[in-house]
């Protein structure tokens, strides 16, 4: 085979592959929010208000790995709706709610894609958000989480 050719298809053919992943990247990312919208405007209809859509972030994890970056300041004396979905490949996505002493507060761990907790505040502070990706068929699954607060 010519030298050149060789050479050629070597240099195409990660660019191809990454065009791939980013395709698939940007599908899977606007399913997430597509998903995420639903489910806002179910929870919107059952008496709660988003509280803060700038942190709204589409992220993805391996099976068995978590991811507990998110940090909310939680007021006292309201309740919040703590809420996950993920893409097609994603079968069990569970959602663990820290207080800021480390103390879990609430958690989802059912075996299911859409995690759901309520939490009712009694002190106000930082309250982080641990995202655990317990199944996952094509790693990495893409996931997103919000928090609601009811009105």
């Amino acid at each position: 085979m010519n030298p050149r050719v060789i050479l050629a298809t070597l240099l195409l053919t990660p660019t191809a592959h990454a065009q791939s992943d980013s395709a698939a990247i940007a599908a899977a990312r606007k399913a997430i929010q597509a998903q995420l919208k639903q489910s806002t405007t179910y929870y919107l209809g059952k008496g709660y208000r988003t509280i803060n859509a700038d942190m709204l972030d589409v992220n993805a994890l391996d099976e068995g790995d978590s991811d507990s970056e998110l940090v909310y300041i939680l007021t006292a004396g309201r309740e919040y709706l703590i809420y996950g979905v993920c893409d097609d490949d994603c079968s069990d996505l569970d959602i663990n709610v820290y207080d800021a002493k480390g103390n879990l507060v609430a958690t989802d761990e059912e075996d299911d894609d859409v995690p759901a907790v309520t939490v009712k505040v009694t002190k106000t502070a930082d309250y982080t958000i641990e995202v655990a990706m317990a199944a996952c068929d094509n790693d990495p699954c893409s996931y997103a989480v919000d928090v609601l607060q009811k009105k």
